[in-house]
This record gives structure tokens, C-alpha cells and sequence, in this order.
């Protein structure tokens, strides 16, 4: 079940249509399309929505803003840091405005700093957005980050610890 409806039971092109409308992906090497600048790539989804052309651009120049690279709009991913890379990732998870997004070690290519300005404002967009981030991640500053933490071995949960109250939270 996601946000309520069954999705075990969906063809492939009604669940791809339900994850560009429900779900934002942050992969741990980015997967910017490497022919778009960096407003293009957080248009993509916008534009696989068939989202009128002046919502999108108002959208994609507030999330590039919101990340800080609006000055950054016009550049290729191979003209950006890893950090400005993973920015521009999480800019596009949140371009469809989705209410959860899955992070898959979004700091494991970046350095201590740099992982550490993503965790802050990964949290920062959680507040702004009202969206619930999902980290896959062996990097102990993640894990000290979370709200919660499921430990998984061998593909079997053998832990979860509860962080916050579930009043605090952003989505249940």
C-alpha cells in the first residue's frame, strides 16, 4: 500500500504513472541526464506530467533557488560538483511535489561537508515541502539524522528504532 492505494496489483505503465506522480528519487550517482542543464533535468517530470510550460519554469526556478542554483540553471552535470549534482537531484525528486521520496546513499559520493549540507537540506526541503524522505544508507551520519531507523540484514528487519513522536512528523 502507498499513500492508500494497492500497488502490487498495478501494470507497468499505471505504476510508472503512479511513481512519476507519488514518489521522488534520489540515486546515490545522481542519474542526472547528462545532455540537460540542471533546469532541465528537474523539468523532466514536470514535462512527463504535461505541466503548462510557465508552471514549470516558476516551479523548477523556486526548487533550483530553494537548493541554491538558481545561478546554476543553465549548466550540464559535468559542469557541476558532486554536491551542486546531488542538489540538483534532490530538486528534481521534489519537482512533482511528491509526498515521499526514496534517497539511495545520497551521500555516499560526496565528502564529509558537502554530505553533511545534503542531509541539512534534505531536512530543510522535509519542513518546506512536507514530504517524507526514505534513506537507504550505510553512513552513520544519515542514521544519526533519522526519525527512525530500520535495520535490515540479509533482507530481514532485525531492528527499528523509533526517534521521534508521531506528532512530529511530516507524513504518518
Amino acid at each position: 500500500m502507498l499513500g492508500g492505494q494497492s500497488v502490487n496489483s498495478l501494470s507497468d505503465n499505471v505504476l510508472s504513472g503512479f511513481r512519476l506522480r507519488h514518489l521522488g528519487f534520489i540515486f546515490q550517482n545522481f542519474n542526472l541526464l547528462p545532455v540537460l542543464t540542471a533546469f532541465e533535468n528537474v523539468e523532466y517530470p514536470l514535462i512527463l506530467l504535461k505541466v503548462p510550460a510557465s508552471e514549470r519554469r516558476r516551479r523548477v526556478m523556486a526548487l533550483l533557488d530553494a537548493v541554491g542554483l538558481a545561478g546554476k540553471a543553465g549548466n550540464r552535470p559535468s559542469q557541476l560538483s558532486g554536491g551542486q549534482r546531488q542538489r540538483v537531484a534532490i530538486a528534481r525528486a521534489l519537482a512533482a511535489s511528491p509526498k515521499l521520496v526514496l534517497a539511495d546513499e545520497p551521500t555516499a559520493n560526496l565528502d564529509t561537508e558537502t554530505g553533511a549540507a545534503v542531509i541539512a537540506l534534505m531536512r530543510k526541503m522535509q519542513r518546506e515541502h512536507k514530504v517524507s524522505f526514505v534513506f537507504s544508507s550505510h553512513d552513520p551520519k544519515v542514521l544519526a539524522e533519522a526519525d527512525d531507523a530500520v535495520f535490515i540484514r540479509d533482507g530481514r528487519i532485525v531492528n527499528i528504532e523509533r526517534r521521534v513522536e508521531s506528532a512530529t512528523r511530516v507524513v504518518s
